[in-house]
């Protein structure tokens, strides 16, 4: 199955037809499109949706991230672990809010 490039084009949140702002080749061949809403107050007229492009000129079938599978399975720390990391976020935290703290990646 693929979707229809009116489908894939149109503004997740209103329906309405996006414009093009970009286009870039994808790894492996094939393309992302950048698109718009032209309805200035949507939240997608400023951050927009990517659409992507096969090699073949088809589109993948839509993706609700709401209803979709989860990929991974739920995590299961030991106690132990789990302690460790909450004390470790804990001291990142209190780093951060220090005057002057700069915070690294």
């Amino acid at each position: 199955m693929s979707t229809t490039w009116e489908e894939a084009s149109a503004c997740p949140v209103d329906g309405s037809p996006g414009r093009v702002e970009s286009r870039k080749p994808a790894p492996g061949g094939g393309q992302l499109v950048t698109l718009l809403c032209n309805q200035t107050r949507c939240q997608y007229a400023a951050d927009g949706w990517i659409v992507s492009i096969r090699p073949d000129n088809t589109i993948p079938d839509k993706i609700d991230p709401r209803t979709r599978e989860r990929q991974f399975g739920d995590m299961h720390f030991s106690s132990a672990r789990r302690d460790a990391i909450m004390a470790a976020l804990e001291r990142q935290t209190v780093n951060e809010q220090k005057p002057g703290a700069e915070v690294s990646n």
